[in-house]
């Protein structure tokens, strides 16, 4: 990783990170904060059994806290990796009909908060990226992808998906899903490119 490092989640003034050593052979791991998510305390502390437990976070009223989500710059002395790319501010956008996003999850993020901007201030350009490994495919893990026009992503099954909105090119790096599970609802290999203006539902 090539120009100074700074803390991506600092506010400004703050001091920077310390930039990596010449030569250095080790590997150092970052996690950039991507704003904040919220659901209902029945999908964190389920308390029904059954069907009763999938639709608990649409029929109970509680909440739990506010917890952040994250993407992960690895610095690794073969080119930096990128491990799930947060949320994004279209999330905050989602679409009203689909009782889980109207009635159970909230988001709190800004555009600068995305992950793309996190990398800028370390020094790194998005489009430098060739390897974005997804975790799983949920919203709140994969919605920065339009952040890696030069990486190739992947479904969870490795089938590859559309190059991302406005990336101007085609995709040449490399982009796989290493798991399944996670706390908000998985998207089909087509919803993961949904641009920034439209987010499709999960199926």
């Amino acid at each position: 990783m090539t120009g100074k490092l700074a803390n991506a989640n600092s506010r400004p003034g703050a001091q920077p990170a310390p930039a990596p050593r010449a030569g250095a052979t080790g590997v150092r791991v970052f996690a950039l904060q991507t704003g904040t998510v919220r659901v209902k305390s029945a999908q964190v502390a389920p308390t029904r059994r059954g069907m009763l437990r999938i639709a608990g976070p649409l029929l109970e009223p509680a909440w739990a806290g506010w917890l952040p989500t994250f993407a992960w710059l690895i610095d690794h002395p073969e080119g930096p990796i990128v491990v799930d790319t947060g949320a994004a501010a279209h999330l905050l956008r989602l679409p009203r009909w689909h009782p889980y996003f109207r009635l159970a999850v909230r988001f709190a993020i800004e555009p600068e908060e995305e992950v793309g901007p996190r990398l800028r201030a370390f020094g790194l350009d998005p489009r430098d990226v060739r390897t974005v490994v997804l975790t799983h495919m949920h919203i709140d893990h994969d919605a920065g992808l339009h952040h890696f026009p030069s990486s190739v992503p992947s479904s969870p099954t490795r089938a590859k998906l559309p190059a991302q909105p406005g990336s101007g090119a085609a995709c040449s790096g490399t982009c796989r899903s290493a798991g399944r599970r996670a706390s908000i609802p998985r998207r089909s290999a087509g919803t993961a490119a949904a641009s920034a203006r439209s987010t499709a539902p999960p199926r």
